[in-house]
């Protein structure tokens, strides 16, 4: 056990009574792995202040934890450069040491996390970069202009030869070949064009004395249809044998979809048949395309994943914390999934008390209040926010009917996300929800009640020496309270519109859609507060223009249904004339998805939720 993780105890034990605290502060434990660590994404968005940076360290530390990777594919500052990290708000080279040094402190390895072939699309939508593309994500391989430039990035994500390792990425490169690379270098096979990078980047990475690491699905996923790695049909391929790997790069396994050991141990086995070396293995705490960590569900995964490693004999974990689609995610909402996965890696069992007692003495918040706020997610759950020890309810986000351990990969839902982007008069995604009916709005309207229960300014003043951290509760409960004015709104507009009801309509506007618009701006001016307090202030404007954007629909919702109640109480205006004018509401949605079961535990983007056309930049 690292010094550290013991004055963790040491601090937990001070915090409980005199009568207990011997006996906290009696344990025996082995860490059951090398190395565990954190890996953050600070490239969708939401690049973490380097004081936020430095508060994961001091937490990981006390949590046993010895490695920290700073995942950024373009936020990070190459000299002479102004178009890589264009308005991103990248690290600068003394913020990077800084972290370096400041790691070092609390003995933890800092791994610059980057990306050496796809993820690369906001570098390479500006002309700049433009020779370096082999498709709209993907860099040109084979063109040693490309190499030139990944030497350049290595040296400024290294900060100079700070690092002893560092993450390659090459993950998810989609099309790799298949663009501008084939009319420069004709038909070949993908797997060898990606063979050939790995060999071009690891040689860069071996005149710097670095030890590589990279993800490992693409060796998958070559000469395959395009299919995620982690699906069961998917095998590793006959034709890359491990003299075919450079020794000194390490696989990455990532996978973040199961609640069963068993699919973990199969892929694992096949790394070690393919690379000839045990993987490295990343788990999850669903953080990314959300608005809260997906706690439960997270747990199950990580339960599973772990416990397959420890019997594969894997050296190295890493537990992603993700933020695609724009970095919504309060990323402080992962650390309870922070401390249960540094607690497995102390041994197989641990209890829901010691994970309360961590968490609140070593983060300050209070986990059951934590786990509530991932029921924003979970509207047909009855677990009132679950556990992470693995007791109890199955976790909500994975289907009721299939209680863990499920073998097959599952995709959380992130039901409050898509709720509170759809469009609020067209909703194209109505019927997803249609079954549930009035428990929707219900269950959420409860949910904020509790939420603000623990959140309040009088409750946080109550708790504030215990729970500091609950005050970052206040944006949860905003959201809960947003859904539940929006859940079915426009299908009760949509009644009072068939009907010519204008009472039902007035009622519905000064009830529902004006508090509505109120309690979007109470939670767009939380949402920005919670974001400057925690990232740089680039990216805000992604989400900001979200916030804008349903505003200006509730508006004009308003002004639309005002101006059909006033022509249809005039009576010089015929049916007809009046229909036409709502005509938003005259047509009826349509079952996207499925038999409509189970629509609320789908997991949709912005992009699908916030218009039925393709109005997104893609025309």
């Amino acid at each position: 056990m690292s010094a550290l993780r013991a004055l963790g105890h040491i601090l937990i034990a001070a915090d409980a009574p005199e009568q207990q605290s011997v006996q906290t502060l009696t344990f025996d434990e082995q860490a059951e792995f090398d190395r565990m660590g954190v890996m953050i994404d600070c490239s969708r968005n939401a690049v973490l202040l380097p004081r936020q940076i430095e508060r994961v360290i001091r937490t990981s530390a006390l949590l046993g934890l010895n490695v920290l990777q700073i995942y950024t594919e373009d936020t990070y500052k190459i000299p002479g450069e102004p178009f890589f990290g264009y308005y991103r708000g990248g690290y600068t080279a003394e913020e990077l040491r800084r972290i370096h040094r400041y790691a070092g402190r609390f003995a933890i390895e800092v791994v610059p996390c980057i990306q050496t072939l796809g993820h690369l699309g906001q570098i390479l939508q500006w002309p700049r970069f433009a020779p370096l593309k082999d498709n709209s994500e993907v860099l040109l391989a084979h063109y040693d202009e490309t190499y030139r430039f990944i030497e350049r990035m290595i040296d400024a994500a290294t900060v100079g030869g700070k690092c002893r390792r560092i993450h390659l990425g090459m993950d998810e490169a989609v099309g790799l070949g298949e663009g501008r690379h084939r009319a420069f270098f004709g038909d070949m096979d993908p797997q060898q064009v990606f063979l050939h990078h790995i060999a071009r980047v690891t040689e860069i990475c071996a005149r710097r004395q670095l030890e590589t690491m990279i993800w490992s699905d693409m060796l998958f996923v070559l000469g395959t249809s395009w299919t995620p790695h982690y699906v069961e049909d998917v095998q590793a391929p006959q034709s890359v044998h491990p003299k075919d790997l450079p020794s000194s790069a390490s696989l990455v396994y990532w996978d973040y979809y199961h609640t069963a050991p068993e699919p973990y141990i199969r892929r694992i086995q096949e790394h070690k048949r393919l690379s000839g070396r045990t993987p490295v293995v990343a788990t999850g705490i669903w953080t990314w395309s959300r608005m809260w960590a997906q706690l439960p569900f997270s747990a199950a995964s990580i339960r599973a994943c772990l416990a397959a490693c420890k019997a594969e004999g894997v050296s190295e974990v890493l537990a992603t914390i993700w933020g695609d689609d724009g970095g919504e995610c309060d990323i402080l909402s992962a650390l309870p999934g922070l401390h249960l996965f540094a607690e497995l890696g102390y041994g197989s069992g641990v209890s829901q008390d010691r994970l309360d007692k961590g968490f609140r003495v070593l983060s300050g918040g209070s986990l059951g209040d934590w786990m509530l706020a991932s029921d924003l997610d979970c509207p047909n759950s009855s677990a009132d926010g679950g556990s992470l020890d693995g007791s109890g309810a199955p976790p909500c986000g994975s289907s009721t009917s299939s209680p863990p351990p499920n073998p097959h990969p599952q995709n959380p839902s992130n039901v409050s996300k898509w709720l509170l982007w759809e469009d609020p008069m067209v909703s194209p995604m109505a019927k997803q929800y249609e079954g549930m009916g009035s428990s929707l709005p219900r269950f959420y309207a409860e949910l904020a009640q509790k939420l603000r229960r623990v959140s309040s300014p009088e409750a946080l003043q109550e708790t504030e020496d215990t729970y500091p951290l609950n005050r970052r509760l206040r944006f949860p409960a905003a959201l809960a309270q947003v859904l539940s004015l929006k859940a079915g709104l426009a299908a009760r507009a949509r009644s009072c519109y068939s009907t010519r009801d204008i009472m039902g309509m007035r009622l519905l506007l000064d009830t529902q859609v004006r508090p509505l618009l109120e309690s979007v701006r109470e939670l767009w001016a939380l949402h920005r507060q919670m974001w400057m307090e925690t990232y740089r202030a680039f990216g805000w404007e992604v989400i900001e223009i979200r916030y804008g954007g349903l505003r200006a629909r509730l508006e004009t919702m308003i002004w639309r249904i005002e101006e059909w109640m006033r022509a249809v109480e005039d009576p010089s205006r015929s049916l007809e004339e009046t229909s036409a004018l709502l005509e938003e509401l005259s047509q009826e949605p349509h079952l996207v998805y499925g038999d409509g079961s189970s629509g609320n535990l789908l997991s949709l983007d912005y992009a699908r939720v916030a218009s039925a056309s393709r109005a997104l930049g893609s025309g």
